[in-house]
């Protein structure tokens, strides 16, 4: 690796972090724990590391009883269940979209509705026609006792 950065002049220290990068999480914590360090002495103390256990797999449990098949099933089961939870989010995104545009549309009919009257009724006779207790005009219900008097 520093065979080939030596054409681009890098920096050590920036050597020094993709080799580290490179390497298992084992020889990194290692590593990390050796300071002041070069590169050239992190290659040979990796290169040491490795050279004791060079095959050997390092794996994280989860506690479980550690055959692959379990974990997967785990993984399908969270899976699935974050698959329902998006469902239902979804569901609810949609139900709450189409109340709105509901409200959207009856709130806009009544407004449209109250200003588009083209015969001049007072809102009393508006709202309650027949049933009407009172009257401000200008009105121009017909049939409107009130306005006669």
């Amino acid at each position: 690796m520093k065979r080939r950065a030596e054409n681009h002049k890098i920096d050590d220290s920036l050597l020094l972090e993709l080799f580290n990068q490179a390497m298992p999480v084992p020889v990194q914590t290692i590593l990390a724990s050796i300071s002041p360090i070069t590169s050239d002495k992190a290659a040979e103390v990796a290169d040491r590391i490795l050279a004791i256990s060079p095959n050997s797999i390092h794996a994280v449990s989860s506690g479980g009883d550690g055959s692959p098949s379990s974990s997967r099933n785990e993984r399908r089961s969270t899976t699935d269940l974050l698959r329902e939870e998006i469902q239902a989010l979804r569901k609810e995104v949609a139900d709450l979209r189409r109340s709105r545009s509901r409200f959207r549309t009856q709130s806009n009919s009544h407004r449209t509705r109250s200003q588009s009257r083209e015969n001049r009724l007072c809102w009393y006779h508006f709202r309650f026609q027949d049933k009407a207790q009172k009257c401000v005009p200008p009105c121009s219900y017909k049939g409107n006792p009130m306005q006669e008097e």
